[in-house]
């Protein structure tokens, strides 16, 4: 269903990032958010699921870079770490 959207905007990025945490799936929710970054600038809730699902599989170079990302748009002042 997600495939079919034709407008994808930050709002459905973090919608399926966030679903694919609920069910346990944490490499796809990482996966997803590259594939938002790539096309968004993602919530800090999309951010900090993406850094949880980083955490609970141990993928540090993930991590690091999606806490790079995190500087790069400046969300350094949310709440997001």
């Amino acid at each position: 269903m997600f495939d079919k959207i034709e407008h994808l905007n930050e709002i459905t990025w973090n919608v399926i990032v966030r679903r694919y945490l609920q069910m346990g799936e944490m490499r796809e929710a990482v996966f997803m958010f590259f594939k938002a970054v790539a096309s968004v600038r993602p919530l800090d809730f999309t951010f900090r699921g993406a850094l949880m699902a980083c955490s609970s599989i141990l993928e540090l170079k993930e991590g690091c870079q999606i806490h790079g990302v995190v500087i790069k748009v400046d969300f350094e002042e949310s709440q997001v770490i």
